[in-house]
């Protein structure tokens, strides 16, 4: 199930609405499911694309977009002279996003204290 279109994936590439076709639009819907799958585990599984919070789907669209820059989740890479690398995170989610998207499924988290009643109440 796809929690964002790819419509709004090609946006976010800074592609005309559209204009992905063959390889590229199944690689698109690829990406779009896998970081849909991962959203899902994290956040409520019952989601859909009517009803996910916009939060959620701008974390969608964020995993989706490094699993489309970076297939292979490489941090690090040189040829000859040429070196390039990125952040360690790969195509993860970060800690924020994670927060963002536990935070919009209402799951509390942190250190709190529930009441419970005495023995003799």
């Amino acid at each position: 199930m796809l929690l964002a279109s790819v419509a709004q994936l090609e946006a976010r590439l800074g592609l005309p609405v559209g204009s992905l076709a063959a390889e590229d639009l199944a690689r698109a819907t690829a990406v779009l499911e896998d970081a849909s799958a991962i959203i899902l585990t994290i956040g409520k599984p019952t989601w859909t694309d009517v009803t996910i919070p916009e939060v959620a789907r701008v974390v969608v669209l964020r995993l989706a977009r490094r699993m489309w820059d970076n297939p292979e989740g490489l941090s690090y890479e040189a040829m000859g002279d040429h070196t390039w690398s990125r952040a360690a995170a790969g195509v993860l989610l970060t800690q924020d996003e994670q927060d963002l998207v536990t935070g919009a499924a209402g799951f509390a988290s942190g250190v709190y204290s529930v009441g419970t009643p005495g023995v003799w109440s």
